[in-house]
């Protein structure tokens, strides 16, 4: 049975091999990359890849964008997207050797099963060191993937894709009719059937209700596997993010002046020994530097315990700057301020 990834690239064309490495060892067949380039790159997928990739020219629409191109897709070939971003890795439990054998186990226990589902384990990196993604689950804090003031852990799915009718971020709208059987962390859960709403909100707001985007923890959450994700892979990074035209408005930062001018300050190693100059900070940068250290309020789970049971990623995540327009500076005041953040995060 064919399987396929459908990711976004926006900009982000550096951090591309990696995950195409990562998702070909898993034993996906073909990867859908909706890609923009505003900055001129000119990226140049290589060769070994050449039959597993199909990279599609877009205009960046934000979510919307993953229903716009959807008919990229061929469903016939291919009977079971996962929708991720370009900053998550799924990773498999030890009992499963490639990505064939989590469909063979959940329809062994149930032939009708159409969505399996794969909880968010969080890691941070603000280091611009080149790390592989083995080196980042061994040396970085694996926190809960949730949003702040929940209690559920956020899912991603893969489905069926006769049943897709619109694709949506964690969660896709199946078809008129079509009944959802999941199989998340070794069980599985029906919703019945029922008339899809035109409206996509609306079908946001059911998927809620029915908690099919996120779960309570059990005993088996993670067992099987999880998404983990990189959602900070080094500072500037971070700070590219936070100052990007398409960022969403509460994830972007309009005080650009301001972010220049602490670059140049002569004092900012000794400023970022003082917390209450570092909580300005991350006031002025935001949701990029905000949200990171809200996690590490959500609960972590143990490196050791974790890296005993899945199946080591080899793939490897590049210095992200090559690309840059950073002056020699800013690079070492962002180096410095990397050093800082990453003391929170180290496991």
């Amino acid at each position: 049975m064919k399987t396929c990834v459908y990711v976004r690239c926006i900009d982000e064309s550096h951090f591309l091999n990696a995950f195409i490495e990562h998702y070909i060892n898993l034993g996906f067949d073909m990867i859908y990359v909706l890609y923009q380039d505003t900055q001129n790159t000119n990226y140049k997928l290589p060769n070994q890849y050449q039959n597993n990739v199909t990279i599609e020219q877009v205009q960046n629409s934000g979510n919307l964008m993953l229903d716009r191109y959807k008919d990229i897709i061929d469903t016939d070939t291919y009977k079971w997207i996962l929708n991720v971003d370009l900053d998550e890795f799924l990773i498999l439990n030890t009992i499963f050797l490639n990505i064939n054998d989590v469909i063979q186990f959940y329809v062994e226990m149930n032939k009708k099963v159409n969505v399996i589902q794969f909880g968010w384990l969080w890691a941070h990196k603000f280091s611009t060191s080149a790390e592989s993604v083995e080196q980042i689950l061994s040396t970085r804090k694996l926190l809960i993937g949730k949003q702040e003031n929940s209690t559920k852990i956020w899912y991603k799915s893969m489905i069926k894709s006769k049943y897709l009718q619109k694709m949506g971020t964690h969660i896709s709208m199946f078809k008129e009719g079509k009944t959802y059987t999941v199989g998340y962390n070794k069980k599985i859960i029906r919703v019945g059937s029922r008339n899809q709403p035109n409206d996509m909100n609306t079908w946001i707001s059911w998927t809620d209700t029915n908690n099919l985007r996120n779960h309570s923890i059990d005993s088996n959450t993670y067992k099987d596997g999880f998404l983990l994700h990189i959602s900070t892979r080094n500072i500037c990074d971070a700070f590219a993010k936070a100052q990007a035209p398409a960022a969403q408005v509460d994830k972007k930062t309009e005080d650009l002046i301001y972010l220049k001018n602490i670059f140049e300050n002569q004092n900012f190693r000794k400023s970022l020994d003082d917390d209450d100059y570092l909580i300005s900070l991350v006031k002025k940068v935001g949701y990029r530097l905000r949200s990171p250290l809200c996690s590490l309020h959500f609960g972590k789970l143990n490196n050791k315990k974790v890296l005993d049971q899945i199946n080591k990623p080899l793939s490897r995540l590049p210095i992200c700057m090559e690309n840059s327009e950073y002056k020699k500076t800013e690079l070492f005041a962002l180096n410095m301020l990397a050093e800082r953040f990453d003391k929170y995060f180290i496991a």
